[in-house]
């Protein structure tokens, strides 16, 4: 026979696929003849850019180049800072179904810096491309059928379908100043740039997207070689396309996936400028909460049915929030007399959560970076992962937690404490959307057979039902309407107040 069954469909993000391949980097450095002799390296720092990425016939090839910046000291006693791109190019065995959406950050494992002489230097180091493949599973509900009277044990639930994902590149470029009164540049010795998210409005099928980049640059005067620090935020919006109406809850998690930054000159022909170029990914998840209408079981009294059952997974919009925490930390230096710290950086390394008993905690690693100055040694370099742990009230009652996070630092502080310690404070803005989230067994597909149930014979039955029995149940066990059933015996409720004798007509 032909009918029509009616469907809601629920659509969540499922990871096909995730992991991190290494790409050794290796470069044998010769100094240009217009910087000085290598007496001492302070620090040799990598930093990633990924330029593009792509997949083809089960491959994924990431393209970038890795940034070498190497921090020395010269026979003078001042500091100098050499900077090398060197290109590269990794590819990497993936699931490729058409539909996968991948994900890729990447990440300076190591960087060892041999001085071959005065002049040269061998480099060995190790980046980690991070990959996540990202698909759309789309969960099928049944809900009713319109040619066949079925009685339905049915109910309303409440449940967060994502309606896109996307993830998106786009270029900011930005002119900085130093200071009115900081002198003009010879070198950048170190820089750091974080993305932070201010706010989201949804309009139809369109997200704007407003935010800033924290800038923080350390730099080699040409004047007499001091350090200078130059500290700027760099407001952006950008508007992109998505499945999105005002009713929606959009997650926007923002990452910084490459820069560059170079000294320039003002109108005074001075170098007092640094140009910005800035790589920024933006994470877009969006999702349509709503009521929908579910069957646990269902019968025909006329047709023999056969339902699917499948577990779904299920999520339910709790809240979104940004919350603000201190990270503080003490950095000792052994045997060593601290004058002077120049700068101080952090960033997200690691973040994650678990939610236990109403209480979501956030944990994770900050990579924190000190350039300072000692009294023995002169400028020295600190690199510290510092892990920290917060947590938060949450109302989900017993049901799990699912979280979207993106962490990042908005600001660093220190102070110099007794003779060889330092205590750096990072302040970490934490953006979550957070769901409840539990599976059901629930209705997913329904086949009715052409072929009636033998309903001729027709009787009464008289039929003693204990309290709390529910009427949907008895009406299934007796092949009658639950309308029929609740007729019949003057029932205004769908679960028994107590023992009752029910007349049954079948």
């Amino acid at each position: 026979m032909e009918y029509k069954c009616n469907y809601e469909y629920i659509c969540q993000k499922s990871v096909l696929t995730e992991g991190s391949s290494e790409k050794p980097v290796s470069s044998e450095i010769t100094l240009p003849d217009y910087f000085p002799d290598i007496v001492r390296v302070v620090r040799s720092r990598m930093r990633v850019n990924i330029s593009s990425q792509s997949v083809l016939s089960g491959k994924l090839t990431v393209e970038g180049s890795a940034v070498l910046s190497v921090l020395y000291l010269c026979g003078e006693g001042m500091l100098h800072c050499f900077e090398q791109r060197l290109p590269f190019s990794k590819t990497v065995d993936v699931k490729d179904d058409g539909g996968c959406i991948y994900v890729t950050q990447a990440k300076t494992e190591f960087v060892n810096c041999r001085v071959v002489s005065q002049r040269k230097l061998d480099i060995h180091a190790s980046i980690s491309i991070y990959y996540k493949g990202i698909i759309i599973r789309k969960e099928t509900v049944f809900s009713g059928c319109d040619d066949v009277e079925l009685e339905k044990d049915s109910a309303l639930i409440n449940t967060s379908s994502l309606t896109d994902f996307k993830s998106k590149y786009f270029n900011i470029t930005e002119t900085v100043e130093t200071g009115s009164t900081q002198p003009s540049v010879s070198q950048i010795a170190s820089s750091c740039v974080n993305a932070r998210l201010l706010s989201t409005k949804l309009i139809s099928d369109k997200i704007l997207i407003k935010g800033e980049l924290n800038v923080n640059i350390v730099y080699i005067s040409e004047n007499d070689g001091s350090v200078e620090h130059v500290s700027s935020t760099v407001p952006f919006s950008q508007i992109i396309e998505a499945s999105s109406n005002e009713q929606s809850t959009a997650f926007v998690g923002l990452s910084v996936s490459g820069y560059d930054i170079f000294a320039k000159t003002d109108s005074s022909s001075q170098l007092r400028l640094f140009e910005l170029s800035a790589n920024v990914r933006a994470d877009i998840s969006i999702y349509d909460n709503r009521e929908i209408s579910v069957v646990n079981d269902l019968y025909s009294t006329e047709y023999n049915v056969v339902p699917t059952v499948a577990n779904v997974e299920l999520r339910d919009y709790i809240q979104s929030q940004t919350d603000s925490y201190l990270v503080r930390d003490r950095i000792e230096i052994n045997n060593q007399r601290i004058t002077a710290v120049y700068d101080a950086s952090a960033t997200v390394s690691e973040l994650n959560y678990k939610c236990e008993n109403g209480i979501i905690k956030y944990y994770g690693t900050v990579s924190v970076n000190l350039l300072n100055d000692t009294e023995n040694e002169g400028v020295t370099a600190l690199e510290k992962n510092v892990e920290f742990e917060f947590e938060k009230d949450v109302d989900t009652g017993s049901k799990s937690v699912f979280a979207e996070l993106c962490g990042t630092v908005t600001g660093v502080s220190f102070n110099i404490v007794g003779d060889n310690s330092v205590e750096v404070r990072a302040e970490i803005e934490i953006a979550s959307v957070l769901f409840s989230e539990n599976a059901e067994k629930l209705i997913s597909d329904v086949a009715v057979n052409e072929d009636k149930k033998d309903n001729n014979k027709h009787g009464v039955t008289v039929y003693f039902a204990d309290k709390g029995e529910r009427v949907w149940d008895i009406a299934k066990r007796f092949n009658t309407t639950v309308n029929s059933l609740c007729e019949e015996n003057s029932l205004s409720t769908q679960k028994l107040e107590a023992d009752k004798k029910l007349i049954i007509i079948s």
